[in-house]
């Protein structure tokens, strides 16, 4: 997969809670701040500190050492339907936890192994398999009616993936309420930080679909309402010079900006 810059909205730019792939949006985070220090949630129009990680013009790197982002947001209760959905690039296969939530019992974790791996309690699961430093977007989908660790699934690339265990056993979704969203470290933000890139975060409270993975797959800016080119026409009425100016949907406005030049 490779990404552009100018595919991301601008910093700012609103979210149209109309369309079906805002539904219970809980956090969305673009990392196109540029070196501010703090990550913008475009649902909560709230901003979160940042702990080292070092903006590039399209993603922010992770170096594995003390990097780490808590957000304003919390992750999923138990047996409660969510969704998270990521672009990760990953420099090495370790216990690195790419975001995390939960409680000291029941960590809800999600490393890059061999493939993409969940850890619950003292249970893992990969799906699918991934090489180091090749970007891929990951999801993972906690169903309607999931109350085991077994009952949820996992997206490499917009597709669903073959589960398999990989140590402990089935658990409970027992997660309790109030846990805190970490990007790029484990829970309590205090050990196996990531080593690698993260171009975008998103936190659902519900079950996507596979069509709805796939769409993010495809088109992660989907649920942004468009942004109106700034292009400038002027004409002259009179001993008038005019220049109209259209003003986009980031300055809350419709219809153009007469400005006398």
């Amino acid at each position: 997969m490779s990404f552009k810059r100018a595919s991301k909205p601008p910093l700012g730019t609103p979210i149209n809670f109309l369309h079906p792939m805002a539904k219970n949006l809980e956090g969305v985070f673009l990392f196109n701040e540029n070196s501010s220090g703090r990550v913008y949630n475009s649902v909560t129009q709230r901003l979160s500190s940042t702990n080292g990680p070092t903006w590039y013009p399209n993603f922010l790197r992770f170096d594995g050492n003390n990097d780490k982002i808590q957000t304003d947001i919390y992750g999923p209760g138990t047996n409660q339907q969510w969704t998270v959905f990521t672009i990760v690039k990953s420099h090495a296969d370790a216990d690195r936890k790419m975001f995390a939530s939960g409680s000291a019992s029941r960590q809800h974790q999600f490393t890059k192994e061999t493939g993409f791996r969940w850890r619950h309690g003292n249970g893992n699961i990969t799906y699918g398999t991934m090489s180091n430093d090749v970007w891929y977007s990951v999801a993972h989908v906690i169903p309607s009616g999931a109350t085991k660790t077994d009952d949820c699934f996992g997206y490499i690339n917009g597709v669903r993936q073959t589960a398999s265990r990989t140590g402990g056993a089935d658990q409970d979704l027992d997660f309790g309420a109030n846990n805190t969203q970490y990007i790029g470290v484990a829970y309590g933000g205090a050990a196996n930080y990531f080593d690698g890139d993260i171009a975008l975060f998103y936190s659902f409270s519900r079950e996507l679909t596979d069509s709805e993975i796939a769409q993010l797959h495809i088109n992660p800016y989907c649920m942004f309402k468009p942004t109106i080119p700034v292009w400038m026409m002027q004409y002259v009425s009179g001993a008038a010079s005019y220049i109209y100016q259209p003003r986009g949907l980031l300055m809350g406005v419709y219809g153009p900006r007469r400005i006398a030049v």
